[in-house]
C-alpha cells in the first residue's frame, strides 16, 4: 500500500498532475471568457436602451419646448 506522499511525488514525477491542472485552467478560462462575452452583451443592450430612453426624452422636451413657443408667438 503506497502512501498519499508516495503517489503524490509518483504523480508530480510523471508530470500528470501539472496536466490535470492545466486542463482545469483551460477549462476555467473558457468559462471566464464566456461570462465576460455575456456581460459585455448585457452592458450594450443596457446601453442601447439607454440611448433610446434619452432620445425619447430629448424628443419630448424639443417638442414641449417647440409648443410653448408656439403659444407665445400667438397673440
Amino acid at each position: 500500500m503506497k502512501t498519499t506522499k508516495q503517489v503524490c511525488q509518483k504523480n508530480l514525477m510523471s508530470g500528470k498532475i501539472f496536466t490535470k491542472l492545466n486542463m482545469v485552467l483551460m477549462i476555467a478560462k473558457e468559462l471566464l471568457t464566456i461570462l465576460l462575452v455575456i456581460n459585455i452583451k448585457m452592458v450594450v443592450q443596457v446601453l442601447e436602451e439607454t440611448m433610446l430612453v434619452w432620445e425619447i426624452l430629448t424628443t419630448k422636451i424639443m417638442m414641449f419646448l417647440l409648443h410653448q413657443n408656439q403659444q407665445q408667438m400667438q397673440p
